[in-house]
């Protein structure tokens, strides 16, 4: 959004532009990018998102994915209105019931399993990025996600453990992977929804990608990582559904993503977190001694 235009100046114009009457209701909690909640006349809540538009239709890959999952059966918010104003991309769509899960549960896995089977082989049409862009996160890092810099700068820790995670990663870069499944690419409980002990919804699908839909039990299996019991019973089940070298792979992808993530935005206190569990889980999953 433009640094000069407030959330309520964009639905004001929203609305002036869909003939609606939303109204704004405040910000969502949680997430690193952030929604706000508005609602229409009869008191239905709908989200309200939006991001630089770099392409002509940036939200185009997420309705796609809302569309062919849902006609399957997976739960996902309907995308009412999206469009362009002055350079940003909005979009609004209906808020699913339930609250985030918060913390990973046994009891979900099954019914998150079924769901991660239903991204099989859906994809629009195979991607020529993947798995590179898994490979290059590790061992060259991007401008603004996977910063390998961060790691390398933060503590002789983090930069030996980025220098073992390359090896790693280079060591399994050949391994042969899917790559016309859809991929959530932050499946993680934050983004689960939940009501009365079942899952209502999967949501912030804003930047799905076609690959390996076991990417997706990875990164459940990275943020379960210090739960012992739980990280065990996500291990046996991503072996039975793919293979040792794709987890390692994907888990070395994560603990990059995460450290530099919070190195960059977070205090030192949830770095340090964070470097533990990728520690901890270097040492159970990708055998660093």
């Amino acid at each position: 959004m433009l640094p000069f235009m407030t959330p309520a100046m964009m639905l004001q114009t929203i609305n002036a532009r869909h003939g609606t009457t939303f109204a704004l209701c405040g910000r969502f909690a949680g997430g690193e990018q952030g929604a706000f909640a508005i609602v229409d006349p009869q008191g239905k809540h709908f989200a309200l998102k939006w991001q630089a538009a770099a392409r002509p239709d940036p939200f185009q890959p997420a309705r796609d994915v809302t569309e062919l999952l849902r006609a399957r059966g997976y739960p996902l918010p309907c995308y009412v209105y999206d469009g362009t104003i002055d350079g940003t991309a909005y979009l609004i769509q209906e808020v699913l019931p339930g609250d985030p899960m918060g913390t990973l549960e046994a009891r979900y896995i099954p019914r998150l399993l079924e769901l991660n089977e239903l991204q099989a082989g859906l994809a629009p049409s195979p991607s020529r990025a993947w798995p590179v862009l898994i490979i290059r996160s590790v061992l060259e890092g991007f401008d603004k996600f996977c910063v390998i810099a961060s790691l390398r700068d933060y503590s002789t820790t983090t930069a030996e453990l980025l220098a073992r995670l390359q090896a790693l990663v280079t060591a399994n870069a050949d391994v042969a992977l899917p790559t016309n499944d859809i991929v959530h690419f932050d499946f993680t409980a934050a983004n689960i929804l939940v009501v009365n002990g079942e899952i209502s919804g999967v949501i912030d699908w804003d930047a799905p990608c076609a690959g390996d839909r076991a990417f997706d039990l990875a990164t459940l299996l990275f943020y379960a990582g210090d739960q012992p019991e739980l990280r065990a019973m996500l291990v046996r089940y991503y072996v039975e559904r793919a293979s040792w070298d794709t987890l390692r792979l994907y888990l070395a992808h994560m603990i990059v993503r995460q450290l530099d993530w919070s190195i960059r935005y977070h205090e030192r206190a949830v770095v340090e977190h964070w470097l533990g569990v990728s520690q901890l889980i270097a040492r159970e999953l990708l055998d660093f001694r």
